[in-house]
């Protein structure tokens, strides 16, 4: 089974969100977020996934996330013209993990989600 970190950043009164991007700019936080997603074993890499809002609200220029495999969770998009080929997209998390789990050559490759 693949290890899993879950990480949710959440202001006061429990909003995640503020017009299409963090209710806060706290370069900490990003550091924080940055070194929790890179790998320890230079042989793997890890695995970064969120949703089409999350995705989208990064910056162009910092999007899919360096060194890490993305993947964007919709129900709405489609891969084609939407999403860089690098990018997997799945309906759900559930299908995500369940996704990597059976790709047994991913796996391998798979330090942590």
């Amino acid at each position: 089974m693949l290890k899993f970190y879950l990480i949710v950043a959440v202001s006061k009164n429990v909003g995640i969100g503020l017009k299409g991007g963090l209710p806060w700019e706290l370069k900490s936080e990003l550091r924080y977020f940055s070194e929790i997603t890179r790998v320890f074993d230079s042989t793997k890499r890890n695995v970064v996934t969120k949703g089409r809002k999350t995705y989208f609200g990064i910056p162009l220029s910092n999007r899919p996330l360096r060194s890490r495999m993305n993947i964007v969770l919709s129900t709405t998009l489609t891969k084609e013209g939407e999403l860089p080929e690098e990018v997997l997209l799945q309906p759900n998390l559930e299908a995500a993990v369940k996704f990597l789990e059976d790709n047994n050559t991913l796996k391998s490759s798979i330090e942590t989600i």
